[in-house]
């Protein structure tokens, strides 16, 4: 990511600055998983994929590490794909 010019350590770290964050949902959600409940705290269900394992994320993609990474993930994609456009790759494919 950084090589294709998508600021990712520095901005990885502005995010995280910018908490305190909550983790009392991921934390009910978790619970509810292990007690086999599908459903998150505001009732709307939770599909399982979110739950698996996905990439680096151990618990699945329902953590704030996932969460903080989404964006930058996505815009390394677009750089990568469309190299013309670097850190702006993410609009060509999107645009």
């Amino acid at each position: 990511a950084e090589a294709n010019g998508i600021r990712w350590d520095a901005a990885l770290e502005w995010i995280r600055s910018q908490g305190p964050w909550d983790d009392a949902a991921l934390r009910q959600a978790a619970v509810l998983q292990a007690a086999g409940g599908a459903e998150d705290v505001a009732g709307s269900g939770v599909p399982d994929y979110y739950r698996r394992p996905f990439h680096a994320y151990e618990t699945g993609n329902l953590n704030w590490e996932a969460a903080f990474e989404q964006e930058l993930a996505s815009r390394a994609v677009g750089a990568r794909n469309f190299p013309e456009y670097g850190e702006r790759g993410e609009e060509a494919f999107r645009g």
